[in-house]
């Protein structure tokens, strides 16, 4: 991250944020927006794994995919929370901006804080959801 990214990244990054910024542009989820977003959202972590190029990150990040509720291409969706899951998916997405621009930058430390603030949403999203679950799995 300290090394900022090549044009590359920083263009399928931009794909990535541009495709979230599609799905969140109605002011709510359409019918399939759920199941895009799952797959964007894989892309855009899956992206920024590959570029580390870190053995033991993506070993680690690899056991964490086969974890219920917790790889990036999967959402646990509530019905009757669909409102404020929307609201958590889009400042996920906005979090997603903020990564991306800090990668570009080669702000390491801002990166580092970002992610790990980004990995509360699958929490508190899975927190929400329970017990009325029903999942989306996008790009597993």
């Amino acid at each position: 991250a300290e090394s900022g990214v090549g044009t590359a990244l920083a263009a399928a990054l931009d794909d990535c944020l541009r495709e979230g910024d599609d799905i969140f542009g109605n002011g709510h989820l359409q019918p399939g927006d759920d199941v895009r977003y799952a797959a964007m959202n894989g892309r855009f972590h899956s992206l920024i794994i590959e570029a580390a190029q870190n053995t033991a990150v993506s070993a680690a990040l690899s056991l964490n995919d086969k974890i219920p509720f917790v790889s990036p291409s999967t959402i646990a969706f509530d019905e009757a929370a669909r409102e404020r899951q929307f609201m958590m998916l889009m400042y996920a997405h906005r979090q997603h901006h903020a990564i991306a621009d800090a990668l570009k930058k080669g702000e390491g430390a801002r990166v580092e804080a970002l992610m790990k603030e980004h990995t509360h949403i699958s929490k508190e999203s899975l927190n929400l959801s329970l017990p009325a679950l029903h999942l989306i799995a996008g790009a597993a």
